[in-house]
């Protein structure tokens, strides 16, 4: 029996006993690649699923780095185990040592291939990225998306969810914080701390993110994606402590953030949303809009009276700016809004859901009413906080196509769940 017919049943004693006895990889490579197909003992495990006998193999250091190479059917480790439906062996395989090197190239492609459909064809943001090939113009972000992807792999994320975070290089992102009474006093005080949590997951995404890129004059654009801003919505920043708050891309200064703010008052969100966002970023705003922009609203409960129209006034109103002052084309996705519930108000997550359904302006709007549980996030391991918001985050990117309907996001078919 060879040593890949031990790999193929799955016998990790007997890879181990003999990989152990050869020292020299040299010496055995014949045993590790079969001379005739290529088909190396990895692309067998990989094609079987035998996760044991991948961590194994990815994990010695005297092995070839050919044992990570395609067959002659030009099949490699990865590829066999996608094929094959073993999504945890395709895992190990994507973010081992070793395999980030073997399987680079064909990540980068994978971005490559996101980005331009996303700018393409699903957010329609070309306008943002002028010249004659859109694919040289992207070249500053698929590389950024690519290295963003790698800094997840420890998340223990898929491959799909790492290349959809290649996305959000596109978009500016700013902040919009509900500090009213009721996060400091219910759920027994457990919403800040659960707040600090998940900005701190969030920021060091986006950090990961912020690779400093000289953008050409022609495309603005490709200036670095980061957070641009974090506001509060009864006691916002201003003047010169607004600045410290500006480009944020250190996790350690999230702490010092929230708990140097004085929690009070109700939720203003819609007033809150034009004064300290919008008006500065769209309607007030001096410079060009070269870049798309992603709003990110976190609230915990249900929002002031008559709120909820001003929500919809301003976002139709900041949709509508984009397209007569800023020249933005009337089908771009250069506008997003994200709706994040922390804890678990059922009244405020209908109406945020209700939000998400408006005819005019839902099709901007993403609603995430169930991730951002406050015992939830305390407890998690920071690993499990960082894949919860990098999920969160990436949720906030899948465009909806525009519907024709009458609905005015007023209905209670919630109602009875």
């Amino acid at each position: 029996m060879t040593l890949l017919d031990d790999v193929s049943n799955g016998d990790l004693n007997a890879v181990k006993a003999f990989v152990e006895r050869k020292p020299r990889p040299d010496n055995f490579k014949a045993e590790l690649i079969c001379p005739t197909c290529r088909t190396s003992v990895l692309s067998k495990a990989a094609e079987k699923g035998h996760t044991e006998i991948i961590q194994y193999l990815i994990g010695r250091n005297n092995l070839p780095s050919a044992i990570f190479e395609p067959d002659v059917l030009g099949d490699g480790p990865l590829k066999l185990a996608q094929d094959h439906g073993h999504k945890e062996a395709a895992r190990l395989l994507l973010w081992s040592k070793a395999g980030k090197t073997a399987n680079k190239t064909g990540l980068t492609a994978q971005c490559r291939t996101h980005v331009k459909n996303f700018v393409e064809k699903k957010a329609k943001l070309r306008s943002f990225f002028p010249g004659d090939s859109l694919e040289e113009m992207l070249k500053p972000v698929v590389q950024r998306a690519t290295e963003a992807a790698w800094s997840v792999g420890d998340l223990g994320v898929t491959e799909e969810e790492a290349v959809g975070l290649s996305i959000l290089t596109i978009y500016d992102v700013v902040i919009l914080i509900d500090d009213s009474g009721s996060m400091e006093f219910q759920e027994e005080g457990r919403r800040i701390p659960a707040l600090k949590l998940g900005l701190k997951a969030i920021t060091t995404i986006h950090a990961s993110l912020s690779h400093e890129e000289d953008a050409a004059p022609s495309a603005p654009a490709l200036k670095k994606s980061g957070i641009r801003r974090i506001q509060f919505m009864n006691k916002p920043i201003k003047g010169k402590a607004l600045n410290k708050i500006v480009n944020i891309d250190d996790p350690n200064a999230v702490d010092a953030l929230i708990d140097k703010h004085s929690f009070g008052g109700g939720t203003p969100i819609g007033t809150a949303l034009k004064e300290t966002i919008l008006d500065p970023f769209v309607f007030r705003r001096k410079t060009e809009f070269v870049k798309p922009l992603l709003i990110m609203v976190i609230t915990d409960g249900e929002i002031d009276s008559g709120e909820k129209d001003t929500i919809i006034g301003n976002i139709e109103k900041s949709v509508k700016a984009l397209q007569d002052t800023h020249k933005v084309p009337q089908d771009a996705q250069a506008i997003i809004f994200q709706f994040v519930l922390i804890g678990e108000d059922e009244e405020a997550a209908k109406m945020l859901k209700q939000l998400s359904r408006h005819k005019t302006v839902g099709r901007y709007i993403s609603c995430s009413t169930t991730d951002w549980v406050t015992e939830d996030i305390i407890y998690m391991a920071d690993n499990n906080k960082r894949k919860l918001m990098l999920e969160l985050m990436t949720s906030a990117l899948e465009i909806k196509e525009q519907e024709d309907d009458d609905d005015d996001g007023d209905d209670d078919d919630d109602a009875g769940d």
